[in-house]
């Protein structure tokens, strides 16, 4: 799904929200410079999201991105319980 907001026919609309976003992000780097990362992560997110959902995220705190943060480290835990359950030894398994 992501990847067709890069195609020549959908890069338009995507600079749109590129645009717009980008206004903030510097107003909100002059406002707070040491903010850098959280600002650059709340921009790239909100393009994304403008983009495919609709939804613009004006903080990292808004419900939508809350939520998808909570789905995304319960899939990364769920994903890495096979690494802690069972060990790999480097060693071959002997019936």
């Amino acid at each position: 799904m992501y990847h067709t907001l890069l195609s020549p026919q959908q890069s338009s609309s995507v600079q749109t929200y590129q645009d717009q976003e980008s206004k903030v992000l510097l107003q909100t780097l002059l406002d707070n410079p040491n903010g850098f990362l959280k600002a650059t992560e709340r921009f790239a997110l909100s393009v994304i999201f403008s983009a495919v959902y609709g939804i613009r995220l004006a903080t990292l705190e808004h419900p939508v991105i809350v939520e998808f943060y909570r789905i995304w480290e319960t899939l990364l835990l769920s994903t890495s319980v096979v690494t802690t359950v069972a060990p790999f030894s480097g060693q071959p398994h002997k019936a």
